[in-house]
């Protein structure tokens, strides 16, 4: 079939694979017309699962669940949360997909499926070094090994150009305080929150007994009025979607084996002009 009596196709019948692959290959880049409620709808009326983007510590990159890597990512944060998390095996115990023994989706509360709370919530739980300043619960958890405290994390919703629905982007406890003081800078300077403005979010690593990767947050300035009261109204959706997704144990590739594959498609991605 002709190049231009592919483009008049009315009918799936009229096709074979090899017709119907050669159509397609001719629409590469064409964007359709569904919006993020007829997306829903196609999911039953189901929240989104947000895809995840992975921070690689050694490399200090962020990689696409599809294994594309991204030295820094620039975009709207569109919500976000705190998650706490409590494994009582080792890392290399745990079958994929095993929910913690204790998590919280909020940072706050104990999860409802959660069996055997380790306390009543986050805040007086004294295995949680993320517990409020000067409390007991917090002064205990430093206390403890670092092996027998709960892990917290930032999860952020992040909205990139081009894509629909915001990307899960969970950092460690070793960027809140770069975090802490962003929202009240753009808070206190401009009166806006995080989801009304563009940021770039960009790693740096630290070296120690473990690398561990610390994120940065630059505002590059506000998004125009329509488009950050669309933001604003679509955040507590974006957070129920959030926090619906709930930490899993992880069981891809060791961070060692991840960072070697990161770091080399960054050099490969540098010999390329205009690729990162």
């Amino acid at each position: 079939m002709s190049e231009k009596a592919l483009t008049s196709v009315k009918s799936l019948g009229d096709l074979d694979e090899k017709a119907l692959r050669a159509l397609v290959t001719q629409q590469e880049g064409v964007r359709g017309s569904a919006t993020a409620e007829d997306i829903r709808d196609a999911l039953g009326g189901q929240l989104p699962r947000l895809e995840k983007i992975k921070v690689i510590a050694q490399a200090g990159t962020f990689k696409f669940e599809d294994d594309e890597i991204a030295t820094s990512l620039t975009g709207v944060i569109a919500a976000h949360t705190y998650r706490n998390a409590r494994y009582d095996t080792a890392f290399e115990e745990r079958e994929e997909g095993a929910m913690p023994d204790c998590f919280s989706n909020d940072g706050v509360h104990v999860a409802a499926d959660v069996e055997a709370p380790k306390a009543a919530n986050c805040r007086v739980c004294r295995i949680n070094r993320g517990a409020p300043w000067g409390s007991e619960a917090r002064q205990a958890a430093f206390e403890a090994d670092r092996d027998e405290t709960c892990s917290n994390y930032l999860v952020l919703a992040v909205s990139l150009p081009g894509v629909e629905f915001p990307y899960e982007v969970r950092l460690s406890q070793a960027s809140f305080k770069n975090w802490g003081t962003y929202v009240q800078r753009i808070g206190s300077r401009g009166r806006f929150l995080p989801c009304e403005v563009a940021t770039k979010l960009s790693l740096s690593v630290k070296h120690g007994v473990a690398d561990y990767t610390v994120c940065g947050f630059e505002m590059l300035g506000p998004l125009p009025a329509e488009l950050a009261t669309r933001f604003r109204a679509n955040q507590e959706n974006i957070l129920a979607a959030l926090r619906r997704s709930g930490p899993r144990h992880d069981d891809g590739p060791s961070d060692a084996d991840a960072a070697r594959a990161a770091k080399e498609a960054v050099e490969a991605a540098k010999s390329q002009p205009n690729a990162l």
